[in-house]
């Protein structure tokens, strides 16, 4: 890695046709890490960048060469990052994860695996693509959300810092598998709601439905009914 001044406007390295950009940060007590996804012609990429002072006036920023992440198919179109672990949207709406499966949030089961593991795309129980993805981070607290493609179904994964149930039988830290989010229909007898669009917060997701309705829902209450 090569330190520069923290001035100016910092190259990573001239990638061309560049998809999708994602980063996540890591802090410690005297410099943090931002880890940087980047989509591009196919390929996907992992940077780092460490960024410190140690007391000088000055930060010190160092940035790794970039990792190529073997495994992914090339038609990715979206990246997301967290600082355990990334995910992946290719343009079938397959959704790819690697990294440490901290407390589940892989979102493919192997709680217990050790390590950073390789690309590996996730399986949805009705076996829907996923439209929209989303993730909420609150200091160790990560988890992530899915819409899949009929806008109706709502599938999530992760930390669960108060140990709310998604169901009535289920009580757990963490998911480490999709699950469903019950989502309430607007009028008596409807099926289900149709949602717009999903979004997450430091702390709660959220969703806006057909009927312009912003339901968000708190980090303590999002495995349960908005």
């Amino acid at each position: 890695p090569l330190n520069h001044k923290y001035s100016n406007l910092i190259q990573l390295q001239p990638f061309q046709n560049v998809v999708d950009v994602a980063q996540a940060r890591l802090d410690y007590i005297d410099h943090y890490i931002i880890k940087i996804i980047v989509s591009e012609s196919g390929q996907v990429y992992e940077i780092f960048m460490t960024v410190a002072n140690y007391g000088q006036p000055h930060l010190n920023v160092s940035i790794s060469d970039p990792r190529r992440i073997d495994g992914l198919p090339p038609t990715i179109e979206r990246v997301y990052a967290t600082p355990m672990c990334s995910f992946a949207l290719d343009n079938s709406g397959n959704l790819w994860s690697w990294g440490t499966n901290y407390n589940g949030l892989l979102g493919r089961g192997q709680i217990l695996a050790a390590g950073s593991q390789p690309p590996q795309q996730l399986v949805f129980p009705t076996g829907q693509k996923v439209k929209q993805f989303v993730i909420t981070q609150l200091n160790d607290y990560i988890s992530a959300l899915a819409l899949m493609d009929d806008y109706t179904t709502l599938y999530t994964w992760g930390t669960n810092s108060y140990y709310e149930p998604a169901t009535a039988s289920v009580q757990a830290p963490y998911f480490d598998i999709p699950t469903p989010v019950y989502f309430p229909p607007t009028n008596p007898g409807q099926d289900s709601q149709i949602i717009g669009s999903i979004f997450a917060g430091g702390s709660y997701f959220g969703a806006v439905t057909t009927m312009s309705y912003i339901t968000p829902w708190l980090q303590d209450e999002r495995f349960w009914s908005p």
